[in-house]
């Protein structure tokens, strides 16, 4: 068995990359980010050097689209987790199996300008994901209206939100689900210039 020393390793070397690229009324960006870490220690007891290695991976895409005095933007997405050990089993020091865990996200919102007062402008949004990792899975899936109004050297924001979500744990037979609902809002205005 492993030592009481064991402990699983927090992600560190972290690598992020961002291209983007813009032709004529559309701007696109894919984005790379990548970390890892070993922990790798000796086994007192059989003089070993066991322990686990994690590697992440997401990419990234996002579009965003003029269509008219409008603005169209979608985003989705994907990631892999992956944990596996030099000599010693997972399962029996940390209690899962060495594997890669998949998660996937995407979205989207469209900024519907309006002739009103302030140039107020109608954000919907639609968002959905879904997260694997280790024996549990959490989907949420999201739709919600916003509305962003021009100030002096600013604008303001609101919007609210309504969520349908799940949670899975296979190892403590956990399957719960239920609704939510949040509201958002906030000021950014230019103080210097």
């Amino acid at each position: 068995s492993a030592s009481s020393s064991a402990s699983f390793p927090s992600l560190k070397g972290k690598t992020d990359i961002i291209f983007g690229a813009k032709w004529d009324k559309i701007n696109a960006g894919i984005g790379i980010f990548h970390a890892s870490q070993d922990s790798i220690y000796q086994d007192q007891a059989t003089k070993k050097e066991v322990g686990p290695s994690v590697s992440l991976f997401r990419y990234s895409l996002g579009i965003e689209m003029g269509i008219g005095e409008n603005s169209l933007e979608v985003f989705g997405g994907m990631g892999s987790l992956t944990y596996s050990n030099k000599t010693a089993s997972l399962t029996s020091v940390y209690g899962f199996k060495e594997e890669a865990d998949k998660s996937i996200f995407g979205g989207g919102r469209y900024f519907l300008h309006t002739k009103m007062g302030g140039g107020l402008t109608f954000v919907p949004a639609v968002n959905y994901s879904s997260i694997s990792m280790f024996d549990s899975t959490v989907t949420r899936i999201s739709g919600g209206l916003g509305i962003n109004l021009r100030l002096d050297g600013g604008f303001f924001w609101a919007g609210v939100e309504g969520e349908l979500y799940s949670a899975k744990n296979d190892s403590f037979d956990v399957d719960v689900s239920g609704k939510a609902a949040r509201f958002n809002f906030g000021i950014e205005k230019a103080l210097i210039w």
